[in-house]
């Protein structure tokens, strides 16, 4: 696999959106001109109304206590469940470099600037959420390959900046640690 720089790789402050490197599972396969027309990032997979709060107002502290516990619970078999799918749906895990805007990866095939890509990726949210992105390669170099997001809808754009943020809040916790 032989890719050259065509662009000089853009500075932090030219960024509009935080990155993060991660592994995630992810495939990638080249549009077609003749779809071109027709695409639009989306949810791969159904989203579940699990982010919104309880509606009802709890008085009583030991019940509200159960209800987190049992909370917790069930966060951990759908991440448990998360996982298995991750397994059985046959994405490969990729390193990738990831923003709200785009997505830097190790290509397995030679692309071109200018190559519209559709990406599958899996995001480890709770619950996950697999979104259909497409982007068209904007830098390639030695062994990596950005892709800037098109047709991309606020509701995607905010999901992956909630996939970024948390995994920020990760490795900060993480430093505070050591």
């Amino acid at each position: 696999m032989e890719l050259h720089r065509t662009r000089a790789p853009q500075t932090q402050d030219h960024r509009e959106f935080s990155r993060i490197d991660a592994e995630l599972p992810m495939a990638i396969r080249r549009v077609s001109e003749d779809e071109e027309g027709s695409i639009q990032s989306r949810l791969a997979s159904p989203r579940l109304p699990l982010d919104e709060p309880l509606p009802l107002e709890v008085r009583d502290p030991a019940l509200a206590e159960w209800l987190r516990f049992l909370n917790k619970k069930m966060d951990a078999v759908i991440r448990m469940l998360a996982e298995r799918e991750d397994v059985a749906s046959g994405l490969p895990i990729c390193s990738v470099n990831i923003s709200a805007g785009g997505l830097c990866f190790r290509p397995h095939e030679p692309l071109s600037v200018g190559d519209m890509l559709e990406t599958k990726v899996r995001l480890p949210l709770n619950p996950p959420v697999t979104l259909l992105l497409y982007g068209i390669v904007v830098e390639t170099e030695e062994e990596s390959v950005c892709i800037q997001y098109v047709d991309i809808s606020d509701e995607i754009r905010d999901i992956i900046v909630r996939f970024v943020f948390q995994q920020q809040r990760e490795i900060l916790r993480s430093q505070r640690k050591d």
